[in-house]
C-alpha cells in the first residue's frame, strides 16, 4: 500500500535511515552441513501442538492488558488457533497498534520540494548499499567465499543483477532473505488474522502517531542533503557477509523453527531461537548504527517511548486491553513484561484453554 501524500516525504527520509534490509531470522544451530550439502527441502507446514502462540495478562487495579506476541511472518499453512484471543478482542475496551507512525504536515509546495530532489536521495540510499566506484560484489570478497555466495543464490529467487553491486552485508541480507522465501515457500502475516477479528468484532485501532513538526522535517532532510550518513566500514560489511554465509549454509534447515516455536506457544525456544542468532545480529547491528545516524534518528526513539507511554496509559485507563507486538519486543531484557512489573502489574503467561482444566 502507498503512503498517502502527508506520510510519504517522512517514509521517503526515513528511508535513509532504513535502508538495510532486514536479516534473515534468528534460528537454532544444527550440525554444520557444507554447501553442496544444501538443498531445499519441501515446502514446510507448521502445526502447533498447543495451536496457541505467546500471550500474556498484566493485570492490576481491576485492570487487565493482555499482550500478544507476533512475529513477522509463517507458512502460507500455518495452522494456528484464534479462539483464546477472540473472546478478548470482543470485550475489550481499547485495541492498541504493535508500534507507533509518523506523520509530518508539511504541506503541499514543500512535498514537490522534497519530490524534485528524489533523484539526490535516490543518490545517497545507493551510496550507503552499493559498493565504492560501483566495484562488483566479486571483487570485494574472498573469491572462495563469494562462490559459495553465488551457490546459495542459486536455490533462491534473488537476481545477480539485483545483488552484485551491493556492499557485502546488504549483498548477504538480501539473498538470506529470498533463502528464507524458499525454504518457507509462500508465506502470511499473522497480523492479518488479527486485522480480520478487529474487523469482524467491529473493533478500532487506536492511533499512536508521532508528529513531526514541519520546520524540523525540513530542517532534518536539509541536513541529510548536507551531511549524509557514511557507509560502514568495510572490514564489518566483511565480518556480516561471513557470519550471515555460515549462518546460511548451517541453519537454513531450521529456519521453520521458529514459526513452529511461535505457533506452539513455546517461549523458552523462541528465547533460545533468539539467542543461537546473536552472533549475525551482533554484527548486523554495528552496520545498521551507521546507517542510522541520521537527524530522523531521533522520531524513531520517540515513537517506541509514546507507543510505550500509551500502553501503560491504556492499562491503566481501561478494564480490559488488548495489544499485539513483536514476541522479541517482549521477550528482549528490560522489555514490555518487565516494565509492567516495574509499575507494580501481575504479569503471567496466559494458559491454553485445554491445559487450563
Amino acid at each position: 500500500m502507498l503512503p498517502n501524500w502527508r506520510s510519504f516525504p517522512l517514509a521517503l527520509a526515513l528511508s535513509l535511515a532504513l535502508a538495510a534490509p532486514a536479516p534473515a531470522q534468528d534460528t537454532t544451530a544444527p550440525a554444520a552441513a557444507s554447501e553442496d550439502q544444501l538443498r531445499i527441502d519441501d515446502p514446510i507446514i507448521v502445526i502447533g501442538e498447543n495451536g496457541y502462540p505467546p500471550l500474556w495478562r498484566a493485570s492490576r487495579d481491576g485492570n487487565e492488558m493482555y499482550i500478544f506476541g507476533l512475529i513477522d511472518e509463517v507458512p502460507k499453512n500455518t495452522q494456528w488457533r484464534t479462539d483464546q484471543i477472540e473472546p478478548i478482542i470482543q470485550r475489550a475496551d481499547i485495541i492498541l497498534p504493535g508500534a507507533a507512525t509518523f506523520t509530518s504536515n508539511i504541506g503541499l509546495f514543500n512535498l514537490l520540494r522534497l519530490a524534485s530532489n528524489l533523484g539526490e536521495f535516490q543518490d545517497l540510499a545507493d551510496k550507503i548499499q552499493k559498493n565504492d566506484n560501483n566495484q562488483d560484489l566479486k571483487t570485494v570478497v574472498d573469491p572462495l567465499e563469494y562462490g559459495r555466495f553465488i551457490a546459495i543464490m542459486g536455490l533462491t529467487k534473488a537476481k545477480p543483477k539485483d545483488v552484485e553491486k551491493l556492499r557485502p552485508a546488504f549483498a548477504a541480507a538480501t539473498v538470506g532473505t529470498a533463502l528464507r522465501e524458499a525454504i518457507l515457500e509462500k508465506t502470511v502475516s499473522p497480523s492479518r488474522a488479527l486485522e480480520e477479528l478487529y474487523a469482524k468484532h467491529k473493533k478500532k485501532v487506536q492511533s499512536t502517531t508521532v508528529v513531526i513538526p514541519k520546520k524540523e522535517f525540513m530542517a532534518a532532510t536539509r541536513e541529510i542533503r548536507k551531511d549524509p550518513p557514511a557507509p560502514a566500514a568495510r572490514e564489518l560489511h566483511l565480518a556480516c557477509f561471513r557470519e550471515a554465509l555460515k549462518e546460511m549454509e548451517t541453519n537454513a534447515s531450521s529456519w521453520g523453527a521458529r514459526p513452529q516455536a511461535w505457533a506452539n506457544g513455546d517461549v523458552e525456544r523462541l528465547r533460545n531461537i533468539r539467542h543461537a542468532g546473536s552472533r549475525i545480529q551482533s554484527c548486523w547491528d554495528v552496520v545498521r548504527v551507521t546507517v542510522e545516524d541520521t537527524p530522523f534518528n531521533k522520531y524513531l526513539e520517540e515513537a517506541r517511548q509514546k507507543h510505550e507511554d500509551t500502553l501503560f496509559w491504556a492499562a491503566a485507563k481501561h478494564k480490559t486491553g488488548f495489544v499485539a507486538m513483536g514476541v522479541d519486543r517482549i521477550l528482549e531484557k528490560d522489555g514490555i513484561l518487565d516494565q509492567f512489573r516495574d509499575r507494580g502489574y501481575q504479569v503471567e503467561f496466559v494458559t491454553p484453554p485445554e491445559k487450563s482444566s
